[in-house]
């Protein structure tokens, strides 16, 4: 099983219109400029997986909530929301 999707909305970085990425079998790199989204991306795969982040703040600023989609090549979905206070 590998990760086929990753979406990602108002998380961090990421902003309302949100980023969609599709990984390949095998290695994948995320490559970028500074503050561009890398650590965020990890972030998001995490905290779906999880359920839960080492940082206070994930959902961005001035929102009130975030949301992160992962999809495995063999169908699993798992959809992670996060609000602020």
């Amino acid at each position: 099983m590998y990760l086929k999707k990753l979406f990602i909305k108002n998380f961090r970085v990421f902003d309302e219109e949100g980023v969609s990425l599709i990984f390949n079998q095998g290695v994948n790199a995320i490559i970028g400029e500074n503050n561009s989204g890398k650590s965020s991306v990890i972030e998001a795969i995490r905290y779906a997986l999880t359920n839960k982040s080492d940082r206070k703040y994930i959902v961005r600023n001035g929102e009130t909530e975030g949301e992160v989609l992962i999809e495995t090549d063999s169908g699993l979905r798992i959809s992670r929301k996060a609000r602020t206070n």
